[in-house]
């Protein structure tokens, strides 16, 4: 296996399709790993740094694994490579193609990462504990590495059995009350309807999409400045990410309207049988009704008869709201890796060291 390192505009544009067969095959349950969408966080978030691709290919020049980075100097003299993520947007994941089981595809991207002489690469925003992170991790030490990993926060993933009635009798008692009152109570006022928009024109996309960034900006969010309308770079770019997941049948909102008024919503994309839940939002005058526990009540329901997704990612940290419908969990992380050894890599090095000592002080002050 040979690893790559693609730089090039023009060489990347032409890695679009391999790329994206590579991410079908992986069956990562994330569509913002696709390649079109990694080229828009790059324009949206990070036009300072050069995007750059490590790939690794087979001997029929067949792509079979794929990190997406960003490249910058820090303080003008250090190559620092990143992954593409940040607390609005992530999708700098690994991807290995799932028929590749030895540790070659590894040793090769870490070969591939060697060449780009970085003095460390930062990876965050991570699900760490992913069997490919950790493979990646073993190659980094067995080249003796520097290594730093630290866990961020645990996510919900609600994994979705066949029958409302088997997901219903896993919760507990209160929890279930709680969520036949609150359908009951919403009920009694008026219609209730999920309203799905999935697969539409671009016009009813840009109305619908229209409406649920009004409702977040009607929200809690809207007042603490954290809507995504309160910000014209996060807007264009979720209206951008929107259409290229309409795009190829991957975006899914859900809207949740009481006599036919939208009051809340929950706006993802789907892939590997599993629904991303990127933002979630309700009217704070509808607070009452517990409008964001009945949309997820709903949308659990809905996706269960439809049959073909068997879980939902929660995306964020893992709060009140989501435990209650959680019945898994998974964790996000950061991983610094420093190549060469102390005297080749003194800054990297240093880096990891001063990391790790800082974990070990909170850990040992329990923080």
């Amino acid at each position: 296996m040979i690893a790559e390192i693609v730089r090039e505009p023009a060489r990347l544009a032409e890695l679009r399709p391999a790329w994206n067969r590579l991410w079908a095959e992986s069956r990562l349950p994330n569509p913002d790993s696709r390649w079109e969408i990694i080229e828009l966080h790059h324009a949206s978030f990070a036009r300072q740094a050069d995007l750059v691709a490590v790939v690794v290919r087979d001997s029929d020049d067949r792509l079979v694994a794929g990190l997406p980075l960003l490249e910058t100097r820090e303080h003008g003299l250090f190559r620092v490579l990143r992954t593409l993520g940040n607390p609005w947007h992530q999708c700098g994941e690994l991807l290995i193609a799932p028929e590749v089981c030895d540790n070659a595809v590894y040793v090769a991207l870490i070969a591939g990462l060697q060449k780009l002489r970085a003095s460390h690469l930062w990876c965050d925003w991570i699900q760490i504990n992913r069997e490919e992170w950790q493979a990646l991790i073993a190659a980094a030490a067995e080249q003796s590495w520097g290594i730093q990993q630290q866990q961020r926060f645990e996510v919900g993933l609600t994994c979705l059995p066949e029958l409302w009635s088997a997901f219903e009798g896993a919760l507990s008692k209160n929890v279930r009350k709680k969520a036949r009152s609150e359908l009951k109570k919403i009920e009694q006022l008026g219609a209730v309807e999920l309203d799905v928009v999935a697969n539409v024109e671009e016009s009813k996309l840009s109305q619908r999409l229209d409406e649920a960034l009004d409702i977040e900006m009607n929200s809690w969010k809207g007042c603490e400045d954290s809507a995504i309308r309160c910000h014209p770079t996060i807007e264009r770019f979720y209206t951008e990410w929107a259409r290229h997941l309409n795009d190829c049948s991957l975006f899914r909102l859900y809207v949740l309207r009481l006599d036919g008024v939208a009051i809340a919503f929950d706006m993802g994309g789907v892939a590997a049988g599993c629904y991303r839940s990127q933002k979630i939002s309700y009217r704070s005058e509808f607070a009452p009704l517990s409008p964001g526990h009945v949309l997820n009540q709903l949308l659990i329901r809905h996706l269960m008869a439809e049959g073909t997704i068997h879980a939902i990612d929660t995306v964020g940290p893992l709060n009140e709201a989501t435990a209650r419908w959680s019945n898994k969990r998974y964790s996000i992380g950061r991983l610094v890796l420093a190549p060469d050894s102390w005297l080749k890599n003194v800054a990297g090095r240093s880096l990891v060291t001063m990391l790790n000592v800082r974990g070990s002080l909170n850990r040992s002050l329990g923080r």
